[in-house]
């Protein structure tokens, strides 16, 4: 079982996966994983 990220908004620990995206129950934000890791060379 892989860690997921913080949220980066709201810093909550509970993120899941919804598709390709990341989103947190706590604030509703949702975000690209590639996008917290760089993925805009």
């Amino acid at each position: 079982m892989s860690t997921l990220p913080k949220c980066p908004e709201c810093g909550s620990e509970f993120t899941y996966e919804v598709a390709d995206m990341l989103a947190c129950p706590e604030c509703g934000h949702e975000w690209s994983p590639q996008a917290e890791a760089g993925g805009g060379e």
